[in-house]
């Protein structure tokens, strides 16, 4: 059952198959987060979070997955800096350095894939890992992404009004050396296109405040590294001495 997002009083609607109309569903119940969805154009960030209020079950639930008070991010300062902008040209210079040309204001977010393939040291086996990103463009410049991390960490003042796309092209990266191009440029293992759960959806972007609670790795990955740190502990600071 594929769900829709709308601008129209920020409601969720869903393609009801024996009538064969869309049909607005009142609340998220939780049971639509496994569900399809795609988004019409002109929905935006503040949508989104207005959709979430209106379900208090879906709201403690994406409180507590990822991490962070929806409420709280909403009623913070808006912090004076520079508009979001993003890079639509770049021009290479006599010395071979790549230099922005032109650059263009962010209006939109976008939910993007980011995921990469690799061997697994221990059992051999391909993996594929990732996750979906919440970057920003311009609706003129769909091709041409900023990141919203690090140093340039966006606020909700910041994006309410930027509308929501997906991007649902996937492009999967290649990490094993011996499978990688000589060459500087990225090797991409395959490509795919991406159909997004309503979970993926509202988790990246709420989610974008937050810390993750939970770690996607595999159990094996997290006790080998576990390991280590303890080898490492034991190697450099010797064994605890108990002074009792």
């Amino acid at each position: 059952m594929p769900v829709r997002l709308t601008p129209t009083k920020s409601l969720l609607i869903s393609y009801d198959s024996e009538s064969d109309s869309w049909v607005t569903l009142e609340g998220v119940s939780l049971c639509l987060l496994s569900q399809y969805v795609d988004i019409e154009p002109g929905v935006t960030v503040e949508h989104v979070f207005k959709l979430i209020d209106r379900d208090a079950a879906l709201k403690h639930f994406l409180a507590e997955y990822c991490s962070c008070d929806l409420d709280a991010i909403r009623v913070r300062q808006p912090v004076e800096r520079e508009p979001i902008e993003v890079i639509t040209e770049i021009e290479v210079d006599e010395d071979g350095h790549r230099i922005p040309k032109n650059v263009t204001s962010v209006d939109t977010v976008a939910v993007l894939p980011f995921f990469y393939v690799f061997t697994d040291v221990h059992t051999g086996e391909r993996r594929l890992e990732g996750k979906y990103m919440l970057s920003g463009k311009s609706s003129q410049h769909h091709s041409c992404y900023t990141g919203f991390g690090g140093s340039r960490s966006v606020t909700y003042s910041e994006i309410k009004d930027f509308f929501v796309a997906l991007d649902t092209e996937m492009n999967v990266s290649e990490c094993d050396e011996d499978k990688c191009s000589e060459d500087d440029a990225e090797t991409i293992a395959f490509s795919a296109n991406v159909r997004y759960t309503l979970l993926d959806v509202l988790a990246c972007i709420v989610g974008h405040f937050g810390e993750p609670v939970f770690d996607p790795r595999y159990q094996k990955e997290i006790d080998y590294e576990n390991e280590m740190w303890e080898r490492y502990d034991r190697e450099n600071n010797g064994p605890e001495v108990n002074d009792e």
